[in-house]
């Protein structure tokens, strides 16, 4: 007969945690005290194995998506003869993501049918992220979701697809830091939710993208949203010391009248915020037909623009417009603009150009051959006994890459130009809300003998900043404030007070942009250092420059 079986409990709670990769746990249903295997209690970082009522862990750690279901499942075991277990949610590691676990376990009672046991095991789910560790939103694997289950609630109804972006996220990122970048994204998210109606999801797309479905959609409703967003987002000022220009674009689309399927749709939503952050950002599209167009000739000429660098930047030009002395209107400088001449794409003016090389990170290739090539020229008129300055430009996007700036000075070295003779134009420089960011490639630039300017200077008010830490010696003033002094006394004011105040701090003013007679005599009683426009010329190649 065998004799009746007995072991160590304690060895055998050991032996079962260490033969499985799930977490098994035990609670004593007597006391509440549980007790969770180590390698649970590291994961999800409880305080100890053994814990007394240990609730106010996990409501640390399960998502607050979650937390209802999770709470009520536990508060049912041992009520009305529920003894069995069995609960989805999501619980945060240490790696800080949600990862989805199913938890299962099983009440056993005493004698007088109490209870006195509870035992089960957590299991990790193999499931994709459904929640974005960083901004707590769903993801894009649950958009897609989501849109199935709408279709399929609503088969015969429409659905509006809202994709929010972040504009020029990138620079905030390599300006700021990506500690500053990802605020940024909580920040955005956080604004987003407050904003939406109840019941609206808000997902956390790829990148700077965040997504909103909305069930019978309405033009009206989502502008107003968007101008809710966008409102809320220009108020934003970082960590509160550093001013930071954040403004948001979107597109639209909707189901099914832009597209008949929620790949298409996505891609097409899409096409319209890119569409609004290329031409104008701080913007909301609404998606058309002509936007396939758009983006059609879009891919065009990203091609014919890289098929054109690789070929020794074939149909690349540099026109030189002539700089002139504010008071004898001597020519004593050009600018370098760079020209696109590709037979195959017509009438892209330089800021578009700008915009397609900067965003598909062909700026820095094009802006070492423009060095290049300008020095040449400017190397050739110097022998030639042309007393010339050679202006150069330099997006503020282009400063935060230390190795590009150490490029370019390294190329004018080389050219054995004096760097004196060339003054780098800091293009967009309404952008940078926070000198302290570029300063070091401000000074490299300064220690190597080149001079820097500020262009598009007073576009944005906050461009009297950059001027306090002496790194600047040119500003260059903006020629939209220029093409409106005709009709507007604030803005002849305006360039005055800009003149004024460089002047008092030893900067020097170039008036740019000046194309009228009626333009220059409305400010000749006003000193400026040098004027700039096609009323004294306008941009040539090399060897027409001068002629």
């Amino acid at each position: 007969m065998v004799g009746e079986f007995s072991y160590d409990t304690k060895l055998l709670y050991d032996a079962l945690i260490r033969s499985t990769d799930e977490y098994i746990y035990i609670c004593n249903m007597k006391n509440g005290v549980y007790r969770y295997p180590s390698g649970m209690v590291k994961e999800f970082q409880f305080p100890r194995e053994v814990i007394k009522n240990p609730l106010p862990y996990w409501k640390e750690v399960v998502h607050p998506d979650d937390w209802e279901t999770f709470y009520l499942s536990n508060m049912e075991i041992g009520k009305e003869g529920k003894d069995n277990h069995l609960v989805e949610f999501r619980i945060r590691a240490r790696d800080g993501e949600y990862h989805w676990v199913k938890c299962r376990g099983y009440l056993m009672r005493d004698e007088k049918d109490q209870p006195a046991v509870f035992a089960g095991v957590l299991s990790k789910l193999d499931r994709k992220p459904r929640i974005d560790a960083l901004t707590s939103l769903y993801t894009s694997e649950v958009f897609s979701e989501d849109f199935a289950k709408m279709l399929e609630e609503n088969a015969f109804g429409e659905i509006g697809m809202f994709v929010v972006g972040i504009d020029r996220f990138r620079n905030i990122n390599e300006g700021y830091g990506r500690q500053t970048g990802d605020k940024v994204l909580k920040t955005v998210a956080k604004l987003i939710l407050e904003l939406v109606p109840k019941g609206i999801r808000v997902y956390r797309l790829e990148g700077d993208h965040f997504g909103i479905l909305v069930k019978y959609p309405n033009e009206e409703i989502v502008k107003k949203l968007y101008d809710a967003i966008r409102s809320r987002c220009q108020c934003y000022r970082g960590n509160g010391k550093r001013r930071l220009l954040m403004t948001v674009s979107a597109g639209y689309a909707e189901y099914p009248k832009d597209a008949g399927s929620f790949v298409d749709l996505y891609e097409y939503t899409d096409y319209a915020l890119q569409y609004a952050k290329e031409n104008g950002r701080d913007c909301l599209e609404l998606f058309s037909q002509e936007m396939l167009a758009y983006r059609s000739r879009e891919l065009d000429i990203i091609r014919l623009l890289k098929e054109d660098i690789s070929d020794n930047f074939r149909a690349f030009s540099l026109k030189y417009q002539p700089i002139v002395e504010g008071e004898t209107k001597e020519v004593i400088a050009v600018e370098a603009l760079l020209q696109w001449d590709n037979p195959h794409i017509a009438n892209l003016e330089y800021d578009e150009l700008s915009k397609f090389l900067e965003k598909n990170r062909l700026l820095n290739p094009v802006g070492r051959w423009m060095f290049q090539t300008g020095c040449m020229a400017l190397k050739k008129w110097l022998s030639e006994g042309w007393n010339l300055s050679l202006n150069l430009n330099v997006s503020y996007a282009q400063l935060s890459d230390w190795n590009y700036i150490q490029e370019i000075i390294m190329i004018v070295k080389s050219s054995q130009v004096l760097p004196e003779k060339i003054v780098i134009e800091v293009v967009d420089s309404y952008f940078i809300s926070d000198m302290e960011i570029y300063e070091q490639a401000f000074r490299a630039i300064k220690e190597s003998g080149m001079k820097i300017m500020l262009d598009d200077f007073g576009a944005d008010y906050a461009s009297i900043g950059l001027l306090k830490n002496d790194l600047v010696d040119i500003v260059k003033v903006d020629r939209t404030i220029v093409r409106r002094v005709v009709k507007s006394s604030f803005d002849l004011d305006f360039i005055r007070f800009i003149v004024k105040i460089c002047h008092d701090m030893e900067i020097e003013v170039c008036l740019e942009g000046v194309a009228e007679m009626e333009e220059l005599k409305l400010v000749e009683d006003m000193i400026f250092d040098y004027m700039q426009g096609d009323l004294f010329g306008k941009a040539t190649d090399a060897r027409l420059t001068f002629k």
